[in-house]
């Protein structure tokens, strides 16, 4: 599946070159997340954001989006006076498809689904790594929804929220781990530069 991933990004990357109806560009930012269901509150695990992407006018006002990036996710409780703490560490390759709307020159709105290939997870807590924990899924998908400001004809920034639609990792009553209970989701705010070619 992931190498299916790399070969459409890649040629669709190449076709973006001689099509007169296609851009390319590149993408780099930061994320942060949290997991609902970890019985935590807060954007506090940060990360980064960094890949490419390609689009094609379909309208005056409408563009189709197909990106490929590297995105760190998961969750993360600070150290606490009770010396209590809590990290979640979930590195994927995430291939949102987007449609856009220009309401103005200078702005448009997105909105699209994704999907997700974990690449590695890590928690650990206090007392140090966690590895009794129940396995991730391999797979995520998303819905995700934000905006474009465009800087000039090349540089625009990005903002954009995500949200999985399905458990991030099986559901395990007989797993009563506090900041496991129940179904867990990933919940993105993502902030990235954009350069078009």
């Amino acid at each position: 599946m992931r190498v299916k991933i790399f070969f459409i990004f890649y040629f669709l990357l190449a076709g973006a070159s001689f099509g007169q109806s296609f851009k390319a560009g590149l993408l780099a930012g930061i994320s942060t997340s949290q997991v609902d269901g970890d019985h935590l509150s807060g954007f506090n695990k940060a990360g980064v954001k960094a890949g490419g992407f390609v689009n094609r006018k379909i309208s005056d006002k409408m563009n189709l989006q197909f990106e490929m990036e590297f995105i760190q996710k998961g969750s993360r409780q600070p150290l606490s006076k009770d010396g209590v703490f809590y990290l979640m560490r979930l590195n994927y390759i995430e291939v949102p498809l987007l449609l856009s709307y220009a309401p103005g020159q200078k702005w448009n709105i997105e909105a699209g689904a994704s999907f997700a290939v974990l690449l590695s997870a890590f928690e650990e807590d206090q007392t140090g790594e966690i590895t009794n924990a129940p396995p991730f899924h391999r797979s995520d998908y998303l819905v995700c929804a934000g905006g474009n400001y465009f800087i000039n004809a090349h540089l625009f920034c990005n903002i954009r929220y995500s949200y999985s639609v399905i458990t991030i990792r099986p559901i395990n009553q007989n797993y009563n781990y506090f900041y496991f209970i129940g179904g867990q989701y990933n919940k993105v705010i993502a902030c990235s530069i954009g350069y078009r070619f």
